[in-house]
């Protein structure tokens, strides 16, 4: 029945694809659709999305982790599917696999099948899952945790070798699936839940800390398998706009306030998105797919019908309490700031990420076991079949209302439709670079007030794919110097992003500021602004104005040396970032005269030398024959995965204007070799595959002896 059912829903979908809208743009096109979009295209050649040039001037998109290039359900579908076909598989293939998981947990704490068939399919549907459809990386992150739990489960109870690896396979996967917050929320509720699993077994401290101590070997087992993933991650945060620790301000963003809780019973009491009826963000109400964990009310009457009836005759169990307290203490956690526990947002790991509203998966996900172990509980209890025959109809009625609940605010567009390119791209060169101005607000009050209740509404979010907000850009093959990430940027870039910015809109010292703006968007080799508003600088060669649909859009072009270097005629060494803010605001950095990052001054003649270049993704070949040593920059942003060689030799490369690789070339003939190594990964698939090969090597072992 499960394997059927979602083999109707994918059939339902063919030719379509999720672009539920979001706040400021859509989730689930903008970020999911867009990121598996462009892994499929690097699948097909048999790579992997190690870095690419299309966003943010140059990003390590791999380390990032939110396009899941490891994840076994992406590699093999957007590998061998068309995209669509895909998309939708792995979708569909994600709450399978959290349908079939809480299935065979329930059965293995020995709740009835039909019961356990309709409490799986009811956790899969409830809102705090089926309201982030539009985020794929955490519902493909969330898909192993019921089956992770049972395979410990059973790993407890018969110590089996197979289920430890099993363990360790889907605790590994949930790591490569590129939420690293959703893993971490997995992982604690499982570390707590096997502790408490073992106190009510054992009654005491000191026998549960060998069994204990094997689950945490198993965990780190996980871990250090997950290192081709974890090291570039963890590397990429020295670089990025979000450190390793928060702190509390940040850990606390988007606590769900106190007065949601009563959205697990009501899902639109505060509004509705697709009405234009919920609280424009940001505000106190938080985001609703996040606060909004709705079981139904036919699920929460007879829950507490039935654990009042229980507790009255005194029939609840240990068990059922300790699936009710964990879901009590993980609703609590997701509070944040608002919690009793709202200290604990200041200690290290918690602090680390924001959004406790994201506890809630956890806390559904205990409260739906819970609640099927008091149901078994009262059925194996009560004698009258009419009784039961109505709990089965009632539970049967709650999925009913969770799922026309969740179809009908969901919106899946034509695949052809989303996917086509849009008219302002056919206006961009294949070689162009871009910045987007005004967008996100544009998006923002339209969503706010209109939701999408008609088509034309979805009309009006399709069309404004022309402003190629990011990360669109992937499946169109056009460039943009910004990034859509939640997750982790590059700080510099940002920066960089953000001075460009300041000057084209700056209302004073107009002069100045196009000089900054002309002197920046040329190092980075911007050639193209696209903006929901205009703005007077006289640094464009040429502008438009777009009229689409209902949206209008300025095309503002300017002619800009694109190639993949240049050589500045002054160089002046910087130790801060005031340093290149001072000489920024006076208009003193650019191609021409650039700013260095741990190399001296100097003045040189800027003579082009350059006889040839090659350049690809990852790679740039230049053939020099500079008369004197020259200090060179190559439009590459700067990050320690970039190998430089100077005729098979390696050398030393310094960052120059704040984000560029700079070198000095020796005088006469040379060929200068740029290229991109995943040295980070490699030392992850290194550490892994050793630890395998350990593994294997003990179990040998143990069989010879």
């Amino acid at each position: 029945m499960i394997i059927v059912t979602y083999v109707l829903f994918f059939l339902l979908l063919r030719g379509k694809l999720l672009f539920t809208p979001d706040f400021d743009r859509s989730d689930a096109f903008h970020l999911n659709i867009s990121l598996k979009y462009y892994l499929a295209q690097v699948l097909k050649q048999n790579q992997l999305p190690f870095w690419t040039n299309l966003l943010q001037g140059g990003f390590p998109l791999f380390a990032e982790g939110q396009i899941g290039a490891l994840f076994l359900s992406n590699f093999f579908f957007l590998r061998f599917f068309d995209f669509v076909s895909a998309y939708n598989a792995l979708f569909i293939f994600a709450l399978f696999s959290l349908t079939l998981g809480m299935y065979a947990l329930l059965r293995s704490l020995s709740t009835s099948k039909l019961l356990a068939l309709l409490y799986s399919f009811i956790f899969t549907f409830c809102g705090a899952i089926s309201f982030r459809w539009v985020h794929l990386n955490v519902l493909q992150t969330l898909s192993f945790a019921p089956l992770l739990f049972w395979s410990i489960l059973m790993w407890h109870r018969v110590t089996k070798a197979r289920y430890a690896y099993l363990s360790v396979l889907l605790s590994s996967q949930i790591l490569f699936a590129g939420h690293i917050q959703i893993a971490f929320i997995i992982f604690l509720a499982l570390s707590l839940w096997y502790f408490l699993i073992l106190l009510a077994k054992y009654r005491e401290i000191k026998r549960i800390i060998f069994p204990y101590f094997k689950y945490i070997i198993l965990l780190i087992s996980a871990v250090i398998i997950a290192l081709p993933q974890i090291i570039p991650t963890f590397q990429l945060t020295r670089y990025s706009t979000r450190g390793v620790v928060g702190g509390y301000q940040y850990a606390t963003q988007y606590s769900m306030p106190g007065n949601h809780l009563v959205s697990f019973i009501s899902p639109y009491l505060f509004g509705n998105p697709k009405l234009g009826t919920y609280p424009e963000f940001p505000s106190n109400a938080g985001v609703f797919w996040e606060n909004t964990p709705y079981i139904g009310e036919l699920l929460f009457i007879l829950l507490c019908i039935l654990y009042m009836y229980l507790l009255v005759r005194r029939k609840i169990n240990i068990q059922i309490n300790l699936y009710f307290f964990l879901t009590l203490l993980f609703t609590l956690l997701s509070l944040g700031k608002n919690s009793p526990l709202y200290f604990i947002y200041d200690i290290f790991p918690i602090n680390v990420f924001r959004t406790p509203a994201k506890y809630l998966l956890m806390t559904i996900f205990f409260l739906i076991i819970g609640g099927s172990l008091l149901t078994q509980h009262f059925i194996d209890i009560i004698k009258k079949p009419f009784l039961k025959v109505c709990i089965y109809l009632l539970l049967f009625g709650n999925l009913i209302i969770l799922m026309y609940t969740i179809i009908n605010y969901h919106v899946f567009v034509d695949a052809k439709k989303v996917l086509s390119k849009p008219l302002i791209s056919q206006k961009l060169g294949p070689n162009d670079t871009y910045l987007t101005y005004g967008f996100d607000r544009l998006w923002h009050i339209y969503f706010a007030k209109n939701g999408w209740k008609t088509n034309k509404d979805i009309d009006s979010y399709v069309s404004m794919n022309n402003y190629l907000i990011p990360n669109s850009n992937l499946i169109y093959d056009q460039k943009t110097f910004d990034i859509n990430t939640g997750g982790l940027r590059l700080r510099r870039a940002d920066y960089f992003t953000d001075r460009i910015g300041e000057a084209l809109f700056a209302s004073d010292s107009a002069l100045l500021s196009s000089v900054q703006a002309r002197n920046l968007l040329e190092i980075g080799g911007i050639d193209s602004i696209i903006s929901a508003k205009t703005f007077i600088l006289p640094i464009f060669n040429n502008s438009e104005k777009i009229q689409k649909d209902n949206i209008t859009i300025f095309l503002s072009k300017n002619t800009v040396d694109t190639l993949p270097y240049y050589i500045p005629h002054i160089g002046r060494s910087i130790q801060y970032l005031d340093d290149f803010t001072g000489l920024n605001k006076k208009g003193l950095v650019s191609t021409n005269e650039a700013v260095l990052e741990g190399y001296k001054d100097f003045v040189q003649d800027p003579q082009d030398y350059i006889t040839e270049y090659t350049e690809t993704e990852n790679q740039l070949i230049l053939s020099t024959s500079f008369p004197r040593d020259t200090f060179m920059v190559l439009r590459r942003n700067w990050y320690p995965e970039w190998s430089l060689e100077i005729n098979g030799n390696s050398v030393p490369f310094f960052r120059a204007n704040l984000i560029h690789i700079g070198v000095l070339v020796p005088k006469g003939y040379h060929k200068v070799i740029l290229s991109y190594r995943p040295i980070f990964f490699f030392q992850g698939v290194i550490i892994a595959i050793s630890f395998m090969f350990f593994l294997v090597l003990l179990k040998f072992i143990k069989r010879s002896f």
